[in-house]
């Protein structure tokens, strides 16, 4: 049993120094790891879960798990009680994670990287980033790189990545508000149609409310019309001159 409890601490010593190991290669110190997450921009930069967890565009679960475990611990708020905004480092950690554990979402990523990569390639090697026919912008100019040079190649890939990442939020977000001022308008229309069926409703609960007055009016201006005596108009008589008379 002795041999068996040292051969179980000898492996977990063994795990931790080669945990201690990858952290040191993939990450920086705790203090680095809080300002590159909360770094200026990190609202749109945080967008792309690769960054946030430096993973590999093309990860497997594996890469996920070692990646998420070794920086969630390295931000946690309780391990970096001198740093007030590690919570929010940490939060970015969590919902990156939980972004690319989650399979339509992963898809998603995979896709945005696939077609950053495709968009390089393709106008990397006709050396022109716009569309020769329409003029159209097709990808930022310091998108087109020497594909041969694997540093440069890479480096832009993944700036490249983050922009679709920002470019998809962006569309989001205006899709959002044109749907909210759909449903602004929609409510309008609502209340003004209440508005004009109340308005029609009082004027016909109105109208039901004095019909007695509107009989008694009525029919008291015909009893006094038939009370008045209207003497007959008389016909003026035409005086014919008697020319002859007057001569």
């Amino acid at each position: 049993e002795k041999e068996k409890e040292k051969e179980k601490e000898k492996n977990e010593s063994e795990k931790n120094e080669n945990e201690g190991s990858s952290t040191k290669q993939l990450f920086g110190t705790s203090q680095e790891e809080i300002e590159r997450i909360l770094q200026p921009g990190h609202e749109y930069f945080n967008l792309n879960p690769f960054e946030v967890l430096k993973l590999p565009l093309e990860f497997t679960d594996s890469d996920l798990k070692k990646h998420y475990r070794l920086l969630s611990v390295l931000v946690h708020p309780d391990k970096n009680p001198d740093f007030p905004d590690a919570h929010k480092a940490f939060d970015f950690v969590s919902e990156a994670n939980k972004t690319l554990k989650d399979p339509e979402k992963e898809k998603v990523c995979r896709g945005l990287a696939s077609e950053a990569r495709r968009r390089i390639i393709e106008h990397s090697q006709k050396g022109h980033y716009v569309d020769m026919e329409t003029g159209k912008k097709l990808i930022d100019q310091e998108a087109i790189v020497d594909i041969t040079d694997e540093v440069a190649f890479n480096q832009t890939l993944r700036l490249f990545v983050t922009k679709l990442f920002i470019e998809k939020q962006a569309k989001a977000e205006e899709a959002a508000q044109l749907q909210q001022a759909h449903k602004r308008r929609e409510e309008e229309q609502r209340i003004q149609k209440e508005k004009e069926k109340k308005h029609q409703r009082e004027q016909e609960e109105h109208w039901e409310a004095t019909r007695d007055q509107r009989v008694n009016d009525w029919r008291s201006w015909q009893s006094g019309a038939k009370k008045q005596k209207i003497a007959p108009a008389v016909p003026k008589l035409k005086v014919e001159k008697n020319e002859k008379a007057q001569k």
